[in-house]
């Protein structure tokens, strides 16, 4: 369950530094903006496989 939680923190802090820099616009390296994308969509896709085996697995057992 805590990892859980540290995934949902995870997450949030990539939304959060995605929006202050597109906000702010600060000068970053060329790459910089796509490697948070990329982070984003993984962990995206990870809490979306979580979820998946959330209730496929978990979910017929309880």
């Amino acid at each position: 369950m805590s990892a859980t939680i540290l995934l949902m923190i995870l997450l949030f802090f990539v939304v959060l530094g995605s929006i202050t820099l597109a906000r702010y616009r600060i000068k970053q390296p060329a790459g910089f903006r796509l490697i948070l994308l990329i982070i984003f969509i993984v962990t995206i896709l990870l809490f979306l496989a979580w979820l998946a085996v959330m209730v496929f697995v978990v979910g017929p057992s309880m």
